[in-house]
């Protein structure tokens, strides 16, 4: 049953307006200072640093990328849905799947509307112009030697995981309190939040120098910083995966009594 359930999810998502409409969302939300202010953007790269640096409608990106699969769990519920799932599967399986399938869907959904953005400042501006005071660490080494394209895919795959990381918080809270609004407004209110409040952390815990991939082990190649980045958000999915799995489990014997 678990495999027809991921097959379900997979099916519904590719199908579902959703899935593309939060893709396209996220590149047209990326590409507003194109339109605007597009003569102080002197190539993509420079567009790309400043959504990631500078710019406030980054903070709506993880609001985007929950859209498709983290209010999920709500719909079940108040359809009426869960328990019948429940009873074909089982609430392990249920919650271990809906975790995966929150936490790649927004990965997906996030990095294709980045790559997206890179591709159509492509078409209206340079890639990259050389300019030394741009290049940040740890990932400026990238335009040092001329690879402006993996700077940008490895802040982009870094960023997209923080959302991915969101977006599971709105799966667990919406688990709690069963609510589609919820379960959206809970990705931004929660990355605001820990980004002010781990703002004078040190950078290796500091939720927005890892979200945006600056130097977070200081004097590290690119490689280690962004093993670390990875391995830090993944640690969270995983650590909020199980969470969702104990309020599953909780519901579901709560369900049974």
């Amino acid at each position: 049953m678990t495999g027809k359930l991921w097959k379900a999810y997979t099916i519904q998502l590719l199908l579902s307006p959703r899935f593309w409409l939060s893709v396209l969302c996220i590149a047209g939300i990326s590409s507003i200072r194109l339109f605007y202010a597009s003569s102080t953007i002197k190539d993509t790269v420079y567009a790309y640093q400043l959504l990631f640096f500078w710019d406030a409608f980054r903070k709506l990106i993880p609001l985007f990328a929950a859209f498709p699969f983290a209010p999920q769990f709500a719909r079940e519920w108040n359809s009426g849905y869960f328990t019948f799932i429940i009873g074909r599967c089982g609430a392990k399986p249920y919650a271990r799947t809906q975790a995966t399938i929150c936490a790649v869907t927004s990965f997906l959904v996030c990095f294709l509307g980045l790559l997206l953005f890179i591709g159509f400042s492509s078409l209206v501006k340079p890639f990259y112009i050389h300019d030394p005071v741009r290049v940040v660490p740890p990932y400026g080494y990238f335009l040092e030697h001329g690879m402006p394209l993996v700077f940008m895919l490895f802040m982009a795959f870094i960023f997209s995981l923080s959302c991915a990381m969101w977006s599971m918080c709105g799966l667990v809270i919406s688990s709690l309190f069963p609510n589609v609004y919820v379960a959206l407004c809970a990705p931004f209110i929660c990355s605001y939040l820990l980004e002010h409040l781990t703002d004078s952390c040190p950078p290796y815990f500091s939720f927005f120098t890892m979200a945006i991939g600056l130097n977070v082990l200081e004097g590290a190649s690119p490689v280690v910083n962004f093993l670390y980045n990875t391995g830090f958000f993944l640690c969270w999915i995983v650590l909020l995966g199980l969470v969702y799995r104990i309020i599953i489990g909780k519901r579901v014997r709560n369900e049974l009594q």
